[in-house]
């Protein structure tokens, strides 16, 4: 795939003049190293449609490229892209977790995890499957505290709040850029309303449940604390007519109360206790990997500690120090510009 470093040419000269020169691109088929080392490139998703556009403006040698002249080559990358990436990942990772199982047969557990960690695991799985919830309770025979309770525990009430919380969070996304005075106050009239909601609902049931029942609920401790951020941002926000810095924290904060809706939903429930049950596998995994960064890091100093700054290595991406050494490796393995940094 050639490319032409043009200097006094007119565009619509087909062969190469005498004035000018071939500078071929890295990423070519001229061999097959080079063709080997550009299918790996376009593999891990890397310029792998500038590639393909490079390939269908190819006319011939020493000619000059036009731009869609065979579009059928484009055919080939995306058959490639297909199979040699997708279908060669899905490959590898059925592979590797084959290879899981099996050794997890024959070690009668799963291996990776220490035994101390699968203990914990399997007594997580057997809290979540029993279920082990105190049910709240009156905290007094008052016919008012008994209503008021009656009231937040009912099926009805908690979709009174979901539906709330998602209004709530819908109303956010609708912020945009440019808003005019009038629905930048409708924008805050809505906050203090829903927030003024949230108040009350965490005041219900605090009288409801009574401290020492509100606190011992983690959702109820979560939902105290949002509640808190929210009415101090809306004080804040009326109390001074300056758009300060921590407003948009204050703002943004309240969208935590979503995370309200994951009792109520199976699947989001589902989702989040095998993240957790993951998580002493992924810590293990991440130790390893974070292993190789700091080998990997240490060699990068060693071999390209003095190389001069340029376009790719920079003072925010070089093997300067230990530091920004990892920062580029993991740049790097989200496939954000490492040919060019090789």
């Amino acid at each position: 795939m050639p490319s032409i470093q043009l200097t006094h040419c007119a565009p619509t000269t087909a062969r190469l003049p005498t004035c000018c020169r071939w500078v071929n691109r890295v990423a070519n088929f001229d061999n097959i190293l080079a063709a080997t080392l550009t299918l790996f490139q376009i593999s891990t998703t890397e310029l792998w449609v500038d590639t393909m556009y490079d390939s269908v403006a190819a006319v011939d040698i020493d000619q000059q490229p036009r731009s869609g002249h065979n579009p059928a080559l484009a055919v080939f990358f995306v058959v490639f892209m297909i199979f040699g990436c997708f279908f060669v990942l899905q490959l590898f990772i059925a592979t590797a977790l084959e290879q899981f199982a099996k050794m997890h047969q024959e070690k009668g557990r799963n291996v990776l995890l220490t035994a101390q960690q699968e203990e914990w695991l399997t007594i997580q799985r057997m809290i979540s499957d029993t279920n082990l919830r105190p049910r709240p309770v009156p905290l007094s025979r008052s016919r008012w505290r008994v209503a008021v309770f009656r009231c937040v525990t009912s099926s009805t009430f908690e979709l009174l709040v979901m539906a709330a919380i998602i209004s709530n969070v819908l109303l956010m996304a609708l912020t945009h850029a440019d808003m005019s005075q009038a629905w930048q106050h409708f924008m805050s009239y809505a906050n203090v309303a829903f927030t003024a909601f949230f108040t009350v609902e965490a005041a219900a049931k605090l009288v409801a449940l009574g401290w020492k029942q509100y606190v011992e609920d983690a959702w109820c401790r979560f939902d105290l604390v949002v509640v808190l951020v929210s009415v101090a941002g809306v004080c804040v926000d009326l109390a001074t007519p300056q758009n300060l810095e921590v407003l948009p924290l204050l703002r943004v904060l309240r969208l935590v109360r979503v995370f309200r809706l994951i009792p109520k939903a199976e699947g989001l429930r589902n989702l989040l206790q095998t993240l957790l049950a993951s998580l002493p596998a992924l810590g293990n995994i991440g130790s390893v990997l974070l292993l190789f960064f700091f080998i990997y890091a240490i060699v990068g100093m060693n071999l390209f500690g003095g190389v001069k700054h340029g376009h790719f290595l920079d003072r925010h991406s070089s093997f300067s120090n230990v530091g920004m050494a990892l920062v580029v490796l993991f740049r790097m393995i989200t496939g954000e510009s490492w040919n060019g940094i090789m």
